[in-house]
């Protein structure tokens, strides 16, 4: 009798963790729900803030893509009129040479005619 006492008593423990498992079965699917919900909450609360800053950083994009634009454009316009000034230096440095060329000439004409004309003076005078 002594065994089918321990066998009856083995019985109502397995009846009773069975009862356990299953209530335990029963919170984790409970906490798994809330976590679930949790994470859905945390997710939607989030996704706003994500849009929000998405479209921030966009138009921070779009911002440096227009100031670089601006700038572009005004390195273009900088770099033609650099080229015109040195266009215009080169041409004035040419007219100046030109100008330098002509005043020596024309010295060394006035030069050599005065020279020409003083030696024809004093031969004029040593006829005379």
């Amino acid at each position: 009798m002594c065994f089918f006492k321990q066998l009856k008593l083995a019985q109502e423990k397995i009846i009773d963790l069975e009862g356990d498992l299953e209530e335990l079965q029963e919170n984790e699917q409970r906490w798994a729900s809330k976590h679930k919900r949790a994470v859905d909450q945390v997710r939607n609360h989030q996704k706003p803030l994500m849009t929000q800053r998405i479209r921030s950083l966009k138009r921070q994009l779009n911002e440096a893509e227009e100031e670089a634009s601006r700038r572009d454009v005004q390195h273009r316009h900088t770099h033609r009129e650099l080229m015109e000034e040195r266009e215009t230096n080169s041409r004035l440095q040419r007219q100046l040479l030109d100008q330098q060329l002509h005043n020596k000439c024309v010295s060394h004409t006035c030069t050599h005619a005065h020279t020409l004309t003083h030696s024809l003076t004093h031969s004029h005078t040593h006829f005379c």
